[in-house]
């Protein structure tokens, strides 16, 4: 049995990024097929990665549902009314807060960027993620309300980056750090009483999020 070997097209992943304007997969599925443009979620998931190995027949099903021709997504430029990108954006609790619980939300609303400032750090727009800080543990590197920029492709842990990452039914935000062959989560606040390292068994990739590239918070 002879299998496609899929690549990523930039040009497609970020035209497609450009059109969908942070909208979560399984929305933009169901809003193609209420439109009759009927697509599965892992396809759907391959075209918004940029992969080429999707058949001919789903990426004109996609490039109808935008009206545009298969030709610009693929390899021009699709027109845009300014140059900025929706992100989703997400609640994150910075710290384990052991007297309160504290959940992952997808808002309905979403903060823009420049395109040109995401490629400028490094990330793809289809790649990069917001997360709003709750919570002391990471102060004063990141405060209490900052507002996080995620690149989400970037989930392999390196010492010292600063991660999102799920645990026990929580979003969290730490620094990474190895010791021995085990990865610790760690506060960069220096009050371990109250935010003490958290010991990751076993993989971590599964658990992070994304690699926190760029904080803004309020002076």
């Amino acid at each position: 049995m002879l299998l496609m070997r899929s690549f990523v097209n930039a040009t497609l992943a970020e035209n497609v990024a450009l059109m969908i304007k942070g909208k979560a997969i399984g929305r933009l599925r169901s809003d193609m097929k209420s439109a009759g443009f009927d697509i599965g979620q892992g396809t759907l998931q391959r075209i918004v990665a940029g992969e080429t190995g999707v058949r001919m027949e789903s990426l004109q099903k996609f490039a109808d549902y935008f009206s545009v021709d298969v030709d610009t997504l693929l390899r021009g430029r699709v027109a845009e009314g300014e140059d900025f990108i929706q992100l989703v954006r997400l609640d994150v609790e910075a710290a384990p807060e052991r007297s309160r619980k504290t959940n992952l939300v997808e808002e309905l609303g979403a903060l823009q960027f420049r395109r040109d400032f995401l490629r400028a750090i490094g990330v793809s727009p289809v790649n990069a993620g917001i997360v709003h800080v709750t919570g002391t543990s990471m102060e004063p590197t990141i405060r209490d309300g900052a507002v996080l920029l995620l690149n989400r492709a970037d989930r392999t842990p390196r010492r010292g980056s600063v991660y999102a990452f799920a645990w026990e039914g929580q979003m969290l935000v730490r620094r990474f750090q190895r010791v021995g062959d085990v990865w610790h989560a760690v506060a960069d606040n220096a009050d371990k009483g109250e935010h003490p390292d958290i010991v990751i068994a076993g993989k971590a990739e599964g658990l992070v999020q994304g690699r926190a590239i760029w904080v803004g918070a309020k002076l």
